[in-house]
């Protein structure tokens, strides 16, 4: 069986092919720096692949250079110790309101509530965020179906809401992004991957 929590790859040096203008190298290098020692739940792979990830799925679906930096920094205010104040400072007010649009109120407690708060957020900022926040969703999803198809329902405990509630708030998420952008790839491919996830645990807990 393929290890589930893989060794670092040895070069994460670099940013990634698609990153070639300067803002987006730069935020490429911000969140390295930001998330570095930082492991993901499902795979123990570095942080900075799932940025990585969500920014190279902006690019791909047209989002503009401010956009992929965006994804690139999306989860910095809410898994590190950067404030908003500094974002914007570094990266102008355009970068800057993309990811507090796509960052958690930490004072919430309650993963639902927060996530709807979240998701309303979104809504509220547009077309733009909402490219991103799907990009986002999509990554997490195809990540989760991954590590379950190692560990199957032993990969749970590892997460922070249990996995019935987070289907239900991608769910919620994907027709918030519909009603924002209409029926475009990305979405598509969250609620495929979406319907794949049920359909693996149906499989295995069957």
């Amino acid at each position: 069986m393929q290890d589930p929590h893989p060794e670092p790859p040895a070069d994460q040096s670099g940013p990634p092919g698609f990153a070639r203008s300067g803002l987006t190298m730069d935020a490429w290098g911000f969140a390295a720096e930001a998330h570095d020692g930082q492991l993901r739940r499902g795979s123990g792979a570095p942080y900075i692949e799932h940025p990585v990830a969500v920014a190279r799925l902006v690019a791909e679906h047209g989002g503009d250079e401010a956009m992929v930096a965006a994804a690139f920094l999306h989860d910095v205010l809410e898994d590190t110790e950067v404030g908003s104040e500094r974002i914007h400072d570094e990266f102008g007010e355009d970068v800057g309101a993309l990811v507090d649009a796509l960052s958690d109120d930490r004072r919430l407690d309650d993963y639902a509530r927060r996530k709807a708060a979240l998701r309303e957020q979104v809504e509220r900022a547009g077309r733009r965020a909402a490219l991103v926040y799907v990009a986002d969703k999509l990554a997490n999803c195809s990540d989760l179906r991954s590590a379950y198809a190692l560990e199957g329902e032993a990969v749970w405990p590892r997460f922070k809401a249990p996995i019935d509630v987070r289907i239900s708030i991608w769910r919620d998420d994907a027709a918030m992004v519909r009603a924002v952008l209409g029926r475009v790839p990305l979405l598509e491919a969250l609620v495929e991957a979406l319907d794949g996830l049920e359909d693996d645990r149906a499989d295995t807990t069957a």
